[in-house]
């Protein structure tokens, strides 16, 4: 049995959510006479649901920011907002997760997005956390992707510790990179103080948007993450 909600704000935009039993669903947005239809990946579980309720929101309030801007090009839009996100952080996170969402709705299907990876970025915003409090790192972490070796490493600085997990990467499509870490080493002061060998469960980003200092990325745990490019890798 469907169950549906309403949502408007004040500004006149509308939401209309209808949710299924089915592992899929769609949020109808009403902007300036216009229907833009937004999909929500739906699961059973809490952290599931909880993912729903977040991208609802965040859909809500990009739709609502449209509205002030009286523009009808969502993806300009959008384009911009995570621009001024990666590069000051002071977009609201329900405003930086909309614009996310709805480039991932309009993306690409046939852009090689891996091949363009290559370099060191900056992870800006994670909605796979659960307090929006966090969703803009509060750490230094950086993405480091080699795609002639075809390895990466994840390396967060807090204070003097670095630390740091590396591993392989294979594409299972032009935008989808799978990625298991397998070494972690941890250093303080220029001196490691431990390496050894892991072995963590394989994940995927979908890379769907990318310019380019900026993409963006759907996590298999759920989420989307924002990067900017910093620099290129240096090999």
């Amino acid at each position: 049995m469907a169950q549906t909600c309403d949502w408007r704000s004040t500004g006149g935009v509308s939401l209309h959510l209808r949710q299924h039993t089915l592992p899929a669903r769609r949020v109808q947005i009403q902007l300036q006479n216009r229907r833009v239809a937004l999909p929500i990946i739906c699961s059973e579980s809490t952290k599931a649901a909880k993912q729903i309720k977040s991208e609802s929101r965040a859909q809500a309030s990009f739709a609502e920011h449209l509205h002030t801007q009286r523009s009808t090009n969502m993806g300009e839009v959008a384009a911009h907002i995570l621009q001024q996100a990666a590069t000051s952080k002071n977009i609201p996170p329900y405003l930086t997760l909309g614009a996310a969402l709805c480039l991932e709705q309009n993306r690409g299907s046939n852009t090689d997005n891996l091949a363009k990876l290559h370099g060191r970025w900056r992870m800006v915003f994670a909605s796979t956390t659960g307090a929006t409090l966090f969703w803009y790192l509060p750490v230094k972490e950086y993405k480091h992707i080699d795609t002639k070796t075809k390895t990466c490493d994840l390396v967060t600085y807090l204070g003097p510790f670095k630390t740091s997990f590396s591993g392989a990467y294979s594409a299972s499509s032009d935008q989808e990179m799978r990625f298991q870490f397998t070494t972690l080493v941890i250093s303080a002061f220029g001196r490691t103080l431990l390496e050894c060998p892991i072995s963590l469960a394989e994940k995927q980003y979908t890379y769907y948007w990318l310019q380019e200092n900026l993409a963006c990325a759907r996590s298999s745990g759920g989420g989307i993450v924002l990067l900017n490019r910093t620099a290129p890798l240096q090999v």
